[in-house]
């Protein structure tokens, strides 16, 4: 499982920059990207691992404030533990004023679908809508991502505003923050996913596409189930396909083919 592990991204990786960087003359990539999908179907048929859901609507949260890694899902974690006195320093540098000062780029924010499957970016004011309303009915993932109206902290009991000023961008990051008992600076212990199943469904998804063969099924067994996670719409193939998103087109030019609205 280790060496699949590895193999997955770093085919993925490899097999889209010999594709795309065609001035470097490296020919293999499409054997890189068949390798990729390969490993990562063998993890998928496996059984090993499947996507958590234990935690109901914050499960996805879930995944990275949990003290201990959660082994259904996580393949690779780095670990973190007060008793070992190894620590990290995520709570003070996210919610501290006066430290770190994290948050998401709009564009990235602006890339989270709506909650039934539609296109944020297909509204035609998105762009000057106020942070209130651009984030009602989005991807349950973008409220477990950032703070949003009805925050509470764990460990704590009172519903917390976002604070703009904690954030460079306004969108302040919560994922990777833990109980309120850590926020003092660098004691967190949650301990760090690397590398995780979801990752392994996203890039035989990816592969696939990018060589040309992704199929309904593909997504049935991929993308699908991250999706049932936070009650989202199943992505339909044929219907992306036949109308790619104009908003990422803009930020993969190089993207071409019959693929173009799956990849």
């Amino acid at each position: 499982m280790d060496c699949l592990g590895i193999k997955i991204p770093s085919g993925s990786f490899e097999g889209t920059f010999r594709k795309y960087h065609t001035e470097f003359n490296l020919s293999g990539a499409n054997e890189l990207l068949e390798k990729a999908a390969d490993a990562a179907n063998k993890v998928i048929e496996g059984g090993q691992y499947s996507i958590y859901n234990a935690a109901g609507v914050n499960s996805y949260a879930a995944l990275f404030y949990s003290v201990n890694s959660l082994p259904q899902e996580v393949i690779l974690a780095r670990k973190f533990s007060d008793a070992l006195q190894i620590w990290h320093n995520v709570n003070y540098y996210t919610i501290t004023a006066s430290y770190g000062k994290p948050g998401l780029d709009k564009n990235l924010v602006d890339s989270y679908l709506m909650k039934d499957g539609t296109r944020f970016t297909d509204k035609a004011n998105y762009q000057t809508m106020t942070f209130k309303e651009e984030i009602l009915n989005r991807d349950p993932r973008l409220s477990q991502t950032i703070r949003t109206p009805g925050y509470k902290r764990i460990g704590g009991v009172a519903t917390i505003p976002p604070n703009f000023g904690n954030s460079v961008t306004g969108y302040q990051l919560i994922k990777f923050v833990g109980d309120v008992k850590y926020d003092n600076f660098n004691r967190s212990e949650n301990d760090m996913p690397i590398f995780r199943y979801a990752e392994v469904l996203l890039n035989y998804a990816e592969a696939k596409a990018e060589l040309g063969i992704l199929s309904q099924a593909d997504i049935d067994k991929s993308i699908k189930l991250l999706r049932d996670r936070v009650g989202m719409p199943n992505l339909n193939l044929e219907q992306v396909k036949s109308n790619p998103d104009a908003f990422l087109t803009k930020d993969y030019t190089n993207v071409n083919g019959d693929m173009k609205g799956g990849t």
